[in-house]
């Protein structure tokens, strides 16, 4: 048996994906993180499988002694913009793989300067493993499988991330992403000339809708994967005045503080009849643009989640499972793109019942 330490396993993420994998012939999830007791109960309520443990991420002692007879960790600890890498480099030390669900650009980049001591080491790191980054990451590599030569490839992300209930941790997690500074790839990385796009997105959104250009992990890596001239991520709410008040709020560097996210969360509440603050999920479109043949065509994949935190919880499930299999092998900080085979974690993905489709057509 496996042993997978999830940190900020009683979380919202950090719940489900524990609870998928207690459902795994081969895997033991212990449940980790500051409050004992509560990862005592979670764990006691998921059953006789699950274990838990004690352990403060900042504190590399404390680290050490929690990854003891551990086979791989996920790190759910966010918000990672505050967050120390005290964990993914005790994983380096003792020789555990290390998953996270971050999506910042800060922690990422941070990460990054492992690479080297990971690889030394022989110890697999894969960051930003969500749904987006994440999921959209993997299907834009992907795309090398269905076209020959890839002129351009955009994936497109839209939610309806509710406004009311939004926890502090997750609203500076969202808004020192929107802060980043925006990066496409024309050749080279350069700020976007178009400062927005409007993209049809299918059920349950079924209309137009409003994307700004956004640099997320998932494009690290891809120029050389892909060999695109153009790569590029888009993402939006699927309310512009929702959209509009989050730019607003990161802008202004609302994730800078408590007290800042505090303001600005009351202030989201109290406008939410305003945008109609709904519960669609997700959707990820990526549309990519080659030659297959001698003949130019465009591939289109559109994945729709109901349930953003599930789906942000269900790509590490799949890939420990592809890990364990066999068919993730490497070493170094590597994204879900450079290291995950899109075929097989996209067939994967129907025993979740993701609903997407996809299509190629010539133009």
């Amino acid at each position: 048996m496996n042993r997978i330490l999830i940190i900020g396993g009683y979380g919202e993420v950090g719940q489900i994906i524990a609870e998928l994998l207690s459902r795994e012939a081969n895997s033991i999830p212990v449940i980790a993180g500051r409050d004992e007791g509560k990862a005592r109960k979670f764990a006691e309520n998921l059953g006789s499988k699950a274990e838990w443990r004690r352990i403060d991420a900042a504190s590399q002692e404390s680290v050490r002694a929690g990854l003891e007879g551990i086979d791989i960790v996920i790190s759910c600890i966010g918000p990672f913009m505050d967050a120390s890498l005290t964990v993914p480099e005790t994983a380096i030390e003792m020789k555990v793989t290390y998953i996270d669900v971050s999506a910042n650009h800060d922690y990422f980049r941070r990460l990054l300067s492992l690479d080297s001591k990971a690889r030394k080491a022989n110890v697999l790191l894969i960051p930003s493993l969500g749904i987006n980054p994440g999921i959209s990451g993997i299907i834009l590599s992907d795309s090398t499988r269905h076209l020959d030569n890839i002129e351009s490839a955009d994936a497109y992300f839209v939610t309806t991330l509710p406004g009311r209930n939004t926890s502090i941790g997750s609203g500076k997690e969202l808004l020192s992403m929107m802060a980043a500074e925006p990066l496409v790839w024309d050749d080279e990385w350069i700020k976007p000339k178009e400062r927005s796009r409007k993209v049809y997105f299918s059920e349950p959104f079924a209309r137009e809708l409003t994307v700004y250009p956004w640099w997320t992990p998932d494009l690290h890596g891809l120029p050389e994967i892909t060999r695109a001239k153009h790569i590029a991520t888009w993402a939006n709410f699927e309310s512009n005045l929702q959209g509009l008040l989050f730019w607003a709020g990161a802008a202004l560097g609302c994730h800078k503080s408590d007290r800042r996210m505090v303001w600005f969360l009351r202030l989201l509440n109290c406008l939410s009849p305003f945008y109609k603050d709904s519960n669609k999920g997700a959707t990820i479109k990526v549309a990519a643009i080659g030659e297959k043949d001698g003949q130019k065509h465009r591939w289109l994949l559109e994945l729709h989640a109901s349930d953003e935190f599930v789906a942000t919880a269900i790509p590490p499930v799949i890939a420990i499972s592809m890990i364990l299999n066999g068919d993730i092998e490497g070493c170094g900080v590597l994204t879900p793109g450079q290291i995950i085979p899109g075929e097989k974690f996209l067939e994967a993905l129907k025993k979740y019942s993701l609903d997407y489709s996809d299509k190629i057509e010539p133009i």
